[in-house]
């Protein structure tokens, strides 16, 4: 008898120390708690990162535990069974979920670059411009390399320009995303620098500008132009286009209709599920499955909404091509390669219906950069594997100088 008391009061007091612990560990979980909400608020999306995947099941876990002591107050005869098996199907969970993320399996291509979910609809960042903090240092850092930028008075990678032009200066106003920006390369390496030095050499008189900011799509380079860029008049814009321009930013963000009073941009709204599928590898599995991609739509919703996105190409470019033939400026639209593309010959958005309306624009001149590049890499017995960096998939420093070379005629004519 004595020993069944013995036995009864130390599972009792193992219980006690169990529980303890519990709490114990509970609270000292509260600050990295409050440091995740603290970056939630600060960043959004983007600090989502491995761990916060792993905690989610640790929390979820709290939540069953509580539940379950709550239950048990109101039915003391409920068992320690149901705790288990909600216990035994969290730690599949967490076990399954940490496979994913150590073999990166359903990893964004957000998450590869950076480190963190980047949600393609939070417009809560951004502005109509879109430019960065000007006159500070700042950094482009991916995976493979880290180059500095140091911005202008108006927040691009350049030097800053003079309002007023010399006599008999040919002013050339470079356009784009983070291809034109130069990302993958040092400064001196991008394409509008390399661009640059070689009209030097043709023309003394001739001055580049680099407004290209990595993420812009057209849209938002028009309204740069419209806004703030045409008092440097320029004689010449070079703007690139790009199958990403339109089946990934434009598809979200929408054309002009995104821009809100005040400088404020409202994107698309995403579905619902997406902090589920932000915080949870496994949760992409079941997405994927029903056919939804890292944009959270299906592969066909590009196709069905074509006619839309290509009229509204359009009627930008119209509205671009009558401004600048305004301002006594000549438009080169440029047709950028990824190089999936170049290896398949063929532009993952089909840009046909764009093209063909494009060239019926008075103050639209084309340049399909795609033949360009297959017999500049065919010259030089390369492969255009060998213009792009591997895992991020922007142009080194040689295929800028490609870049550089394609657009170099368009550029250079009187």
């Amino acid at each position: 008898m004595n020993r069944k008391i013995t036995f009864a009061r130390n599972f009792k007091i193992d219980i006690s120390i169990s529980v303890s612990l519990i709490w114990l560990v509970i609270l000292l979980s509260l600050p990295y708690l409050m440091w995740e909400a603290y970056w939630a608020l600060k960043v959004g999306y983007p600090f989502i990162k491995w761990h916060t995947h792993l905690m989610l099941f640790f929390y979820l876990w709290v939540l069953g535990y509580l539940f379950w002591g709550l239950a048990r107050k109101l039915a003391p005869k409920l068992s320690a069974g149901a705790l288990i098996f909600y216990t035994a199907v969290l730690v599949a969970l967490f076990i399954g979920e940490s496979y994913l993320l150590l073999f990166k399996i359903k990893e964004t291509t957000y998450e590869k670059l950076s480190g963190g979910y980047g949600s393609w609809y939070d417009s809560s960042h951004d502005n109509w411009y879109r430019t960065t903090e000007s006159d500070k240092p700042r950094w482009i850092t991916k995976a493979e390399y880290s180059y500095i930028r140091m911005p202008n008075s108006l927040g691009f990678s350049d030097i800053e320009w003079p309002v007023s032009k010399r006599v008999n200066e040919k002013r050339i106003l470079s356009l784009g995303d983070s291809f034109t920006e130069g990302d993958g390369a040092p400064y001196d390496s991008c394409y509008v620098t390399q661009l640059g030095n070689k009209l030097k050499a043709l023309d003394s008189n001739a001055y580049i500008m680099n407004a290209g900011i990595c993420g812009c799509d057209p849209f938002i380079n028009y309204v740069n132009y419209r806004d703030r860029l045409f008092k440097y008049k320029p004689d010449l814009i070079l703007q690139t286009l790009s199958s990403g321009d339109v089946n990934v930013d434009i598809i979200v963000r929408g054309g002009m209709e995104r821009f809100k009073a005040g400088g404020k941009v409202q994107y698309r709204k995403s579905p619902w599920w997406e902090p589920i599928y932000a915080i949870s590898n496994l949760s992409r599995l079941y997405f994927s499955a029903l056919g939804y991609d890292q944009l959270l739509m299906t592969s066909t919703y590009a196709d069905e909404n074509k006619k839309y996105l290509d009229s509204i190409v359009v009627d930008l470019f119209k509205q671009y091509a009558a401004l600048a033939q305004a301002n006594n400026c000549k438009l080169v639209v440029i047709l950028q390669p990824f190089l999936g593309e170049i290896e398949a010959n063929k532009y993952q958005y089909d840009l046909s219906v764009i093209v063909g309306e494009l060239k019926k624009i008075n103050n639209i001149q084309i340049c399909d950069l795609m033949p360009f590049y297959q017999s500049y890499a065919k010259s030089h017995h390369k492969a255009a594997a060998y213009y792009y960096w591997p895992i991020d998939a922007h142009h080194n420093s040689r295929g800028y100088t490609m870049m550089a070379e394609g657009i170099y005629p368009y550029a250079a004519a009187k």
